[in-house]
Parts: structure tokens; sequence; C-alpha cells
């Protein structure tokens, strides 16, 4: 395929996409599904200024992952940056909600304090305390609902998720997804951690290979599998770059 046809065929799947996101936000369960990702945004941002006021000790939490984290594997690499948008998410996934059965999360701190009087807030927190964790395979899209079936490989527990981008028949390339899903209404979604891994990465393939779940708490599988996730990237992109 030359240059313009290429062009022609992204223009295309580009036009078929917008006009598929045109339609499905006229429909009522992707309506709610705005709704309700708009308010869980707001309940994280009241967490994050929590957090950024000295309100929630993560640097001693942190610590205490680190100090777990080296008696397992001190090969595992924590550089996390404040200033990237992708370590970001995994900082606030750590610490919002819960990773481990010996530190608190802020969600814990916010139902034990009653910092929300919004019935709705209160709801969302619940549904955050109540949420899952995992490393998901996708079974199967619906594009024209922007719906996707997943299914954590751990445990084989099934979500159905709203997720309009991720539904999308793009020629996607076999891979996994490490993400947390949020149940609200009867409408489940994505909590928004970026960690995609190729199903033919030879890290993971050894990691799963290896690892025991019920031995290890949810922090060490967010931190490990977003580093080989990390590492997959930066190849794929010094790869584009030579």
């Amino acid at each position: 395929m030359n240059q313009n046809n290429e062009e022609f065929a992204k223009e295309l799947i580009n036009g078929l996409f917008n006009l598929n996101q045109f339609i499905l936000k006229k429909k009522s369960h992707i309506r709610k599904y705005i709704q309700t990702r708009r308010l869980f945004e707001e309940v994280v941002n009241s967490m994050l200024n929590y957090m950024t006021k000295g309100k929630y000790d993560s640097h001693k939490y942190f610590d205490e992952m680190i100090k777990f984290i080296n008696k397992k594997e001190k090969s595992l690499a924590l550089d996390l940056d404040m200033n990237n948008n992708n370590d970001l998410t995994i900082i606030n996934e750590l610490f919002i909600f819960k990773n481990s059965s010996s530190i608190p999360s802020i969600t814990e701190e916010y139902i034990k304090n009653k910092k929300f009087k919004n019935k709705e807030k209160i709801k969302m927190l619940y549904a955050m305390q109540s949420s899952f964790v995992g490393l998901f395979e996708i079974k199967k899209t619906d594009f024209s609902n922007g719906y996707v079936f997943i299914e954590d490989i751990f445990t084989h527990k099934k979500f159905k998720i709203t997720d309009i981008s991720l539904s999308a028949p793009l020629n996607r390339k076999p891979y996994y997804l490490y993400s947390r899903i949020i149940t609200y209404d009867n409408i489940s979604f994505q909590t928004g951690i970026s960690c995609p891994i190729s199903k033919e990465n030879k890290e993971l393939k050894e990691f799963l290979k290896k690892h025991k779940y019920k031995s290890y708490p949810n922090f060490y599988r967010c931190l490990k599998l977003y580093g080989i996730s990390k590492k997959e990237k930066h190849k794929v992109e010094l790869k584009n770059i030579t």
C-alpha cells in the first residue's frame, strides 16, 4: 500500500470512529457512563488534593512497599516521576485504592472520616472500595455500543466494561491490559491505568510462569507489570527512531 492509500485508510478509520462516537454519545447508557466518569474524576481530584496537602503519608507507605519488594526482588525498578502522566496514574493507583492489607488507602480514609456529604460521591467511594484490579485479556468487543468484554488471567473474573476507544476494531495486536475496574450503578469502567503488555513479551511470560498470585499484594503486581509495560514501550519507541 503506497503512502496516499495509507493516509486515506487512516482518514477513513478516523472518520468511522468519530461517527461512531457521535452516535454512541446519544445513547442513554453512554450518557450515564460519561456522567459516572465525571463523578469519579471529581472524587479522585479531591483525593489528589488531600494527598498533595500532606494529609496522607504516601512517602511512608511507599517506603513500606519498597521494603517488601526488596525482600522479594531487588532488581525491580521503582523510578516513578510525578511529572510523567503515565507514572502519575500508577502513583494514584497505589494510594487511592486498597493494594495491601497493611497499608490504608485514601478511599478507606475518606469513608472512615466521612469526607463527603453528597450521596453520589459516597456511593462512588464504596464502588471504589470494592473495585477489582487485574491483568486482563480482551475477549471480544461491541463497537456499536462501546462495550469491551474482558477476563482477568489470574482469577478468571469477567467484566463487561464501557470503553469507546478500546472497543474500536483497529487491527489491535494481541496484548494483556493491567487495569482496575469500578462498577457504579451497573456501569463498569477502567480507572485509567496505562499498562498494556504484548502477550509475546518474554519477561511477562516468565513472570506469569513463576508468579504465585495469592502470595503477593496488588501493589507488587502493579509495579512489576507496569515496569514490564514501560520497558516494552521504550523498546518500541527506540525501534521507531532507528
